[in-house]
C-alpha cells in the first residue's frame, strides 16, 4: 500500500519549465547519471526566484482575489533571496 494519500482534485505543476538546468556533475556513489539534468534547483537563489514567479502566476490565475497577498509575499521572499545570493557571492569571493 502506498504511503501517500490520493487527493483526486489536487493539481501538480512542474515549475521547472523555463529553467536552464545544468547537467548533473559526476559524483561517485555507485549511480550513473550520464546526460541527466541536475534536479537540485532549490539550491540556487536565482532559480528559486524564477520558480516563485511561476508559482505567483499559477496562484493568481486560480485565485485572483488574493493577487495582492501573493505579490507581497513574492516581493518579500525575492528580497530575501537576493540577500542570500549576495551572501553566497561574497563568501565565494573570500575563498578565491
Amino acid at each position: 500500500m502506498s504511503q501517500y494519500r490520493v487527493i483526486p482534485e489536487m493539481q501538480v505543476f512542474d515549475v521547472r519549465e523555463g529553467l536552464e538546468l545544468r547537467k548533473l556533475e559526476h559524483h561517485d556513489h555507485g549511480e550513473k547519471h550520464a546526460d541527466e539534468m541536475d534536479p537540485h534547483v532549490w539550491t540556487s537563489p536565482v532559480m528559486v526566484k524564477q520558480i516563485l514567479t511561476q508559482l505567483f502566476n499559477i496562484l493568481t490565475d486560480r485565485l485572483p482575489q488574493h493577487k495582492d497577498y501573493f505579490a507581497k509575499n513574492l516581493d518579500t521572499y525575492s528580497s530575501q533571496l537576493d540577500e542570500l545570493d549576495q551572501q553566497i557571492l561574497d563568501l565565494s569571493l573570500i575563498h578565491i
